[in-house]
């Protein structure tokens, strides 16, 4: 599963970028106002739609994950690569832990879960289901929130219920 292997590094990045749509206006529930637009970003997931991710990253956006540091074009870029190499999303959902608003920013704490099928070497179809925990940075940027920042804290994939060594 030599491709298993890169398709696995793009959607280590695809969760990593997950949270990538606009808050609209937070309002005085900001959690409410999240928990649609992570509802956004599961569905965006599941049609493999980066374009809607990719406009709402700030130009400096920065991804921190365990290889280092990459910038908006590279998590788009990475993010492609991913929904090509994967043949279905089946599904995807986004639990919010935390929410801090501050000044002009809003930090999110979320857990998210992706399902997906992808193609072994052998042509056979294989179930991965990656859960990642992130800190997503928001800003606001006229009248909409970017992301300006994501971390991956923790993160497990499994194929076919086994665990793969990220």
């Amino acid at each position: 599963m030599g491709n298993t292997r890169r398709t696995l590094a793009n959607l280590l990045s695809l969760v990593l970028f997950c949270a990538i749509l606009n808050i609209a206006a937070l309002g005085q529930d900001a959690t409410a106002s999240l928990k649609t637009i992570y509802g956004k970003i599961d569905q965006s997931i599941v049609a493999k739609d980066a374009s809607v991710m990719a406009a709402m990253l700030t130009k400096d956006f920065v991804g921190k994950e365990k290889s280092g540091e990459v910038s908006a074009k590279e998590s788009i870029e990475r993010l492609k690569q991913a929904f090509a190499a994967i043949d279905k999303f089946s599904s995807s959902t986004s639990k919010i832990e935390k929410v801090e608003e501050a000044d002009n920013e809003v930090t999110v704490l979320v857990t998210q879960t992706v399902n997906a099928t992808l193609k072994g070497p052998d042509g056979a179809p294989h179930e991965m289901v990656i859960v990642a925990k992130s800190r997503d940075k928001w800003v606001h940027e006229g009248d909409d929130f970017k992301l300006k920042f994501s971390e991956t804290m923790e993160q497990s994939t499994t194929i076919d219920g086994k665990k793969v060594d990220e």
